[in-house]
């Protein structure tokens, strides 16, 4: 009850004190829903407005007449009346307790925020929650679609609305059935397809290498532990037992607690760290603190890798072959010695190798607008870039064949050699798209591959389900071919060692 009178109530005359009000939203039989509300007087005299019902929920004048007259009745002879029940509350006031909460109650809390200021915030943030229909549910749905979002995103916000008016039931902010119950969300089909070869690992890491040695720390982890990045952000020092060489994974996704085990690349990871405080983060931020997603990096390092040639495939397409591509070079830069090298691809790779490629290719093309990665690449290694092959470091080596590629790429966007693979380069589908989650699929393909149990995997990844991991038994055919060759072989076997002689009768 309220003692505020609702706006826009028109009396019903055939019922004293029963008004009714239409839903500026909500439909009911192909009409605007109409809302029944009481008035009377209490025992003092003041009014009491009282809010009966929908006409969508059974609600008709005749019933709010009659809660009316019981209303009255328990007033005459003294009785309590019901308690005041709770005003309506708007999505967008639950929104400004739920924001708050999302500091300490969610990880993913930047993502929360973003899809309800973008698409929930203009729709529903001055709706009250009971004129919040399935249909305008819907709508939102098709409209999401329809700007070409992904079924994941379409379901996280509508998830996101069930998660608000959730709370606000648990908050006793409002009470009453939520309507993303009834509206049916998309189907996702985004299991990984993609993993990584052993080749392309080794490539990834050396690549984040030169980004961040914690972030290659943190990728190789996963990639032979299988660890999700929150468990490996979660990863604390007094989680480790370097003895048994086993990790306790203790706050997984599906909050059972399981053990990784200790490789022997694992264990020199973390031997050449500084070992921390037990409550310490063994991957903390630069502040110490948790870490709260995969740095951007990750991905930058991706489309480095997917952009430019940073290794070479012995298998070139048809866009032009190594000699045409040797020519090429040649008649530019004559004066770069092509020595007697008679494989192209040999002598392409020498060339990569040379600190003074750069500074010969520079001098012929002074006007070249050169990208943000080669730009740095020439800062890096102006110092030395006079140097002598031999005199060159790992590291110093890696930047200048690094250079040297994107260069190429660079000047011959036509003609440069394609390589078999170009990691997320012209991928649209999102589950053949590298992500810091591939890793640690590859981790269970990998053993997949080698012929592992089913029931190991499930056990090593944590899954709940023995279906989470069915996905991963394609990839052995050879060992499943196995077993069925040895059950044929042993009924062979047993058919052979009883056969009866057969008697025939003359």
């Amino acid at each position: 009850m309220s003692s505020l009178k609702p706006p826009k109530r028109i009396n019903i005359p055939k019922f004293q004190g029963v008004y009714s009000r239409e839903s500026s939203k909500k439909r009911h039989l192909g009409k605007p829903d109409k809302c029944f509300d009481v008035c009377y007087r209490d025992q003092k005299g003041k009014l009491i407005w009282e809010k009966v019902g929908w006409m969508s929920e059974g609600y008709t004048a005749a019933t709010a007449s009659q809660i009316r007259s019981e209303r009255i009745r328990t007033l005459r002879h003294g009785e309590d009346l019901p308690k005041d029940k709770p005003e309506e509350v708007t999505l967008g006031a639950v929104w400004i307790k739920y924001d708050k909460w999302l500091n300490t109650g969610k990880i993913d809390a930047i993502t929360d925020r973003g899809y309800y200021r973008k698409h929930i915030e203009p729709l529903f943030a001055k709706t009250v929650i009971s004129e919040i229909s399935v249909l305008e549910l819907e709508d939102l749905k098709g409209k999401l679609f329809d700007k070409g979002l992904a079924p994941a995103t379409v379901k996280h916000v509508l998830v996101l609305i069930r998660q608000l008016i959730n709370k606000a039931i648990s908050w006793k902010m409002w009470s009453g059935a939520n309507p993303v119950k009834d509206v049916k969300l998309p189907i996702l089909n985004n299991n990984r397809e993609r993993f990584l070869s052993y080749e392309e690992a080794h490539i990834l890491l050396r690549e984040l290498e030169q980004v961040s040695s914690q972030l290659r720390d943190m990728s190789l982890l996963s990639l032979h532990t299988g660890m999700r990045a929150g468990e490996i952000f979660d990863l604390k020092w007094s989680h480790l037992d370097m003895g048994n060489k086993l990790i306790h994974v203790a706050d997984p996704k599906n909050t059972r607690a399981r053990k990784a085990f200790i490789t022997p690349i694992i264990k020199t990871l973390f031997e050449k760290m500084k070992f921390g405080k037990p409550d310490e983060y063994v991957f903390p931020s630069k502040e110490k603190k948790r870490i709260g997603a995969v740095s951007r990096a990750f991905e930058r390092a991706l489309i480095r890798l997917g952009d430019s040639h940073d290794f070479w495939s012995g298998e070139f397409k048809d866009q032009i072959s190594p000699e045409q591509l040797r020519k090429a070079i040649e008649n530019d830069y004559h004066n770069l010695p092509a020595n007697s090298v008679e494989n192209s691809l040999e002598w392409l790779n020498k060339h990569l190798d040379l600190p003074s490629f750069y500074d010969t290719v520079i001098g012929k093309r002074k006007k070249y607008k050169f990208s943000a990665d080669i730009k740095n690449l020439i800062s890096i290694t102006a110092k030395y870039r006079q140097k002598s092959f031999k005199e060159l470091n790992y590291a110093e080596l890696n930047n200048i064949q690094k250079l040297n590629r994107l260069l190429l790429e660079t000047i011959y966007p036509d003609e440069t050699p394609k390589i078999r693979s170009r990691f997320n380069s012209g991928v649209t589908d999102p589950r053949q798209k590298i992500s810091f989650h591939t890793l640690r699929h590859t981790f269970a393909s990998w053993l997949a591959i080698r012929g592992t149990p089913i029931l190991t995997i499930k056990e090593l990844m944590g899954h709940q389900t023995l279906a989470m991991t069915e996905r991963y038994s394609h990839l052995s055919p050879g060992h499943k071919k196995d077993a069925v060759d040895e059950m044929e072989k042993l009924f062979n076997a047993a058919m052979i060692s009883n056969q009866e002689p057969v008697t025939i009768d003359n």
